[in-house]
């Protein structure tokens, strides 16, 4: 997050927030269960988000930006190397094929700013799962022969050979994401990639609650933040071996750090 608003505001404005006490924005408090994260604050499924996201990927596809993130539009490219060298890695196990779910996937943000990497595999079929509202948004406006809406993996897999998943900043925000991956695993994917997951420094998980900087939208959101590594060690226990991890674009501070994994099953 930090680095986001350092991306997207005047250097005045940003040196200005700096001296700003850390309370106002990020990560607030340690809560004694998700509900009452979820009491303080305002989810996900606000409408203002969507259409933020929405109205920033047509700027993209009409060539008006070279990516968005997280609603906000970027000039330049500004690419993400482990995601591309995880998903390069993939297509070179698969022939040159790219078939993947990309879990809360917003409206395809990963896949048009990385298009340009596997714009010339013989196959790509990017699938997102995401929101009902997200997924009604995305079949209406922004479809085509590679990227793909559904609103459950199941819906998904009925339709498409996947042998990969794509788990890029989402992890965190899931109620009971060790209950989630039980579930994933249950699919059977070959490789699945974690990115921009965030991670406690201290040994304790923490239930915060994530605050986002208004100068990008107004929300905040019941947040994760989990022990490395017994994230790691149940993903062993359910045969699949990490492959390599890495800092992930967003960084880290004392308290947290971003994250990145590849594992696969054995």
């Amino acid at each position: 997050m930090k680095s986001l608003v350092k991306d997207i505001l005047p250097p005045a404005i940003y040196r200005h927030l700096k001296r700003l006490k850390p309370k106002h924005y990020g990560w607030i408090g340690n809560y004694p269960d998700w509900q009452s994260a979820v009491a303080d604050s305002d989810g996900y499924d606000k409408q203002v988000i969507l259409d933020k996201v929405s109205t920033a990927i047509e700027q993209v596809i009409a060539g008006n930006a070279a990516f968005e993130r997280d609603s906000v539009l970027f000039e330049t490219p500004d690419y993400n190397w482990p995601f591309i060298s995880a998903l390069m890695y993939v297509a070179a196990n698969h022939e040159g094929e790219l078939h993947l779910i990309d879990f809360g996937g917003s409206l395809g943000s990963s896949y048009f700013q990385n298009r340009l990497f596997f714009s010339h595999l013989k196959n790509v079929s990017w699938n997102v799962v995401e929101q009902a509202h997200f997924v009604k948004r995305g079949q209406e406006k922004f479809s085509n022969n590679e990227l793909h809406f559904y609103s459950a993996i199941k819906d998904c897999l009925n339709s498409n050979k996947i042998d990969t998943l794509v788990l890029s900043s989402v992890l965190q925000y899931i109620e009971k994401p060790y209950q989630l991956l039980e579930e994933i695993f249950a699919f059977g994917f070959k490789t699945i990639i974690i990115d921009r997951m965030p991670f406690n420094t201290a040994p304790a998980d923490r239930i915060s609650v994530q605050k986002v900087h208004p100068a990008i939208y107004k929300a905040s959101y019941p947040c994760h933040l989990l022990n490395v590594e017994y994230f790691k060690d149940f993903f062993l226990k359910h045969n699949y071996k990490l492959l390599t991890e890495f800092d992930a674009i967003d960084g880290k501070s004392d308290d947290w750090q971003y994250k990145g994994f590849i594992f696969e099953r054995y």
